[in-house]
């Protein structure tokens, strides 16, 4: 058998066996119970085959982690989903069969009874079912290596599929409908087959992410890849003998291949901090293509690393960019396309002709990009963009020309991935409904809703005087500011930018003004917007970006970042925009922020962490460390005290630190694994001015499905 990260673990050694009710059938990974037939993932049953061949003993959690998975990090999080996982599968009357011994491990408490292999059947509850013969099992290893090997082709011809002329209509259907979020889809070979990473919801316990397979024809889902890490991002190989796939978890992240032949996994590459890369194959499967960020602060670059571990990088953006990433190969593997970010929230498809070509930007426009593949012609692309303000599909020329929307069914439609042959699109659908909640700071539970609506409202902030509330939303259709009552009541549209995103807003000491940055004319830029008739006035007028704006506490001052010079810094400009603005930051900074005292800046470093400094020419000294670089948006100041939220393998808790310095201590809990609502990451936090209240996104309500189109005559 294979445990959970290629390493052997013989389940032969014993026949089927019954476990209190339960018939265990190892061999094919079944538990039957009441006439009920439980399929069980590959590592839960080496669990339970573990303990039964220790019944009565006591087996500690580092005696399993040598076990079933040796040289590999397991944490007590990930072994207690393993053992939840089996207990729910041993179901009612046989859930405390396996008892948990505090500090010492596990002990599976009811003997073991051995189930001859003449007279093993299939369960009770099925009519005249075939009988498992001993003979016809194999080793483990080789059982699971015919049983992955057997959902896609084992070699497919490499030759170019004819070509057809490109065509938008076609008949969309929905095609999983699991519960929770299916993603990240790649078509086996033939077409006959989409992979997908699906994490689960509405389950009590830890969340995880892992690989299925689906007949595109009909069928159901099948478990691909499953281990006590988050397995992600699928990319099939050209001749279906492996597939790539992202591993992440407790802090680290790493590119995998595992041969669906024999079982074996390698570690391609690390992923960098803070970075999931994108995956696609060379079109003869030698080589993988990826993105990677090589340390916090480095831009993401796009690499093609062989099957004989050599690395090679094929982008080189701007060092004070976020980089390249979702890499795209033609069919021929002459062009490859990428998405380049000059910010988390303004990204541009960029296309280069292999090996040496010069980069050149596809008439897209600006936005966020999720997802971008060739059409079958290699002359175009199909790349899901929220450039008019929820993600769409569009196609677009690489050799310039406007870009026309493709029909997809929902609001949003990301991660597009095409069959070979050109004549199936799927794509993932979201749906979302993001609401702005007040929690009690000293308190718990889930707070209490505030801003509400069926699309996504984040980013709040009550005004200097706490009568007004504004708030990003899209409710509209685009991202745009709207101002309401502290309540929430008698909100409205206060700006018409009609942009695809704006990541944070500021109130004017006075209230009289909102500050923002809005992504338009292709880069981001200052606003002030009127409170009380949305009229706009563009602060920052460079070339660069400039976003995250604040004001200081006197509103004499407009903090900001750009990336004009030295990477991302912060500057200031008078609020009158009268002046040039000066360079405040010399280590990098993201959005500053003023102590309530006036004395001190606050800012985050690109590669996490809050930071202070003593105004106006005091030395840069970090504040709060266990700031992560993806929580960059949510902290606040109130008083004397530093709010930030910290989050750690799906724990999200709000943090405090005294603004002078000092050891930070855990205010509250915001979300656990498996907890309802969910954190919105780019929810932004809001603290009252007297330190009781704070205003958080969450995600009530969440998940994604793939839909696939059926096109005759190709893309």
């Amino acid at each position: 058998m294979l445990a959970p990260h290629g390493v052997r673990l013989s389940r032969g050694g014993m026949n089927e066996f019954r476990v209190g009710p339960c018939l265990v059938r190892p061999a094919v990974l079944r538990i039957e119970r009441e006439g009920e037939e439980v399929r069980v993932e590959a590592q839960v049953m080496d669990l339970l085959v573990y303990l039964a061949q220790r019944p009565g003993q006591t087996v500690s959690r580092d005696e399993l982690r040598s076990a079933l998975w040796p040289g590999t990090h397991v944490s007590d999080d990930a072994l207690n989903r393993c053992v939840w996982k089996l207990r729910r599968a041993l179901g009612a009357g046989a859930t405390d069969a396996i008892e948990t011994l505090p500090k010492r491990g596990y002990r599976l408490i009811p003997g073991v009874e051995a189930v001859p292999a003449t007279d093993a059947g299939y369960g009770s509850g099925s009519s005249q079912r075939a009988r498992a013969s001993r003979a016809a099992l194999v080793t483990a290893a080789a059982a699971l290596a015919i049983a992955l090997s057997s959902l896609l082709p084992r070699r497919v011809a490499l030759d170019a599929p004819p070509r057809a002329e490109p065509r938008h209509a076609g008949r969309t259907r929905p095609f999983t409908s699991l519960t929770g979020y299916e993603g990240g889809p790649s078509f086996s070979a033939d077409g006959g087959r989409v992979a997908f990473h699906h994490l689960r919801k509405g389950e009590p316990g830890p969340l995880q992410m892992d690989l299925y397979v689906q007949d595109v024809d009909g069928g159901s889902a099948r478990v691909l890849v499953s281990g006590p890490a988050d397995e992600m991002r699928p990319a099939l190989s050209p001749d279906g003998a492996a597939i790539a796939f992202v591993r992440t978890g407790h802090g680290e992240c790493h590119v995998v291949i595992l041969s669906l032949e024999s079982g074996r996994e390698r570690t391609v590459a690390a992923c960098g901090p803070d970075h999931w890369p994108g995956l696609t194959w060379s079109p003869d499967g030698r080589d993988l293509i990826h993105s990677r960020r090589a340390a916090s602060g480095e831009p993401s670059r796009v690499y093609r690393t062989s099957m004989d571990g050599v690395t090679v990088a094929l982008t080189d953006p701007p060092r004070q960019q976020e980089g390249d990433d979702q890499p795209a190969l033609s069919r021929d593997g002459r062009w490859l396309a990428f998405a380049r970010g000059r910010s988390p929230d303004v990204q541009e498809v960029f296309v280069r002709e292999l090996p040496d070509g010069p980069e050149r930007r596809v008439g897209l426009g600006a936005g966020r990009i999720a997802g971008l593949v060739f059409a079958q012609d290699d002359r175009s692309l199909i790349v899901s963009s929220d450039r008019t303000g929820t993600f769409r599909l569009w196609r677009v020329a690489i050799d310039g020309g406007p870009a026309s929307e493709l029909p997809t069914v929902g609001l949003n439609a990301m991660g597009p991935a095409l069959s070979a042959d050109g004549r199936r699109l799927v794509y993932e659908e979201w749906k979302s409904e993001i609401n702005v909640r007040r929690f009690e700071l000293r308190g718990d539970g889930p707070g209490a809703g505030l801003v509400e609506s069926s699309r996504w409202d984040w980013q709040a902030r009550w005004s200097p005087d706490g009568t007004r509330v504004a708030f990003l939303s899209n409710r509209s259709g685009a991202s745009e500011v709207w101002v309401g009552r502290a309540d929430g009541s008698d909100a409205r549209k206060l700006t018409s930018f009609g942009a695809s995103f704006a990541a944070r807003l500021r109130w004017s000491p006075d209230g009289r003004q909102i500050a923002l940055d809005v992504p338009r004319a292709g880069n981001l830029d200052v606003y002030r917007v009127d409170a009380e008739d949305g009229g706009a006035v563009r602060v920052t007028r460079d070339a660069s970006d400039e976003r995250t704006p604040s004001w200081s506490r006197d509103g004499r001052w407009l903090y900001f970042t750009s990336n004009r010079e030295a990477g991302w810094q912060v500057w200031r400009t008078g609020a009158d925009d009268r002046g040039s603005a000066t360079r405040v930051t010399a280590g990098g900074g993201l959005a500053p922020l003023e102590s309530e005292d006036g004395r001190s800046l606050l800012f985050v470093r690109p590669e996490g962490g809050i930071w202070r400094k003593r105004l106006p020419d005091g030395p840069e000294e970090p504040l709060a460390p266990g700031l992560r670089p993806s929580q960059w948006m949510n902290w606040d100041v109130a008083g004397e005290q530093l709010y930030y939220v910290a989050v750690e393998d799906w724990h999200v808790t709000l943090q405090s630190v005294n603004v002078a310095g000092g050891e930070p201590e855990t205010v509250r809990v915001v979300a656990t694994p498996g907890s309802q609502p969910e954190f919105f990451e780019q929810s932004g936090l809001a603290v009252s001015s007297d330190g009781l209240q704070a205003l958080m996104a969450t995600v009530d309500h969440s998940d994604s499905d793939l839909w696939i189109v059926d096109w005759e005559g190709g893309s």
